[in-house]
């Protein structure tokens, strides 16, 4: 199995490394998904990345979005439990 985990340390120019444009290509035509790893970008940055990759973005309406390509997750500070969904029923962690 190959794990499509993309570093920042392995692409010298960052977001605009025609290497990594290159793998992230062949990342997601090959099995639809990719991680970057420790790149650290601003929100200008990722979603200039975002534009040179995708011919059209889908948002989710519940979120803000940040610029014409990206939204902002807020995924908060405070512990919880995950919660695992079922075709049939929904588990809630008890501890």
């Amino acid at each position: 199995m190959t794990y499509n985990i993309l570093r920042s340390r392995d692409y010298s120019d960052g977001l605009t490394d025609p290497g990594l444009l290159a793998q992230i290509r062949d990342d997601l035509t090959r099995d639809g998904w990719t991680l970057l790893r420790g790149f650290q970008p601003q929100m200008e940055d990722f979603s200039d990345l975002v534009t040179t990759l995708c011919r059209r973005v889908t948002f989710d309406p519940a979120r803000s979005h940040t610029t014409e390509t990206t939204q902002m997750v807020d995924a908060g500070w405070v512990r919880s439990g995950c919660i695992s969904r079922t075709a049939t029923r929904r588990a809630v962690p008890t501890s």
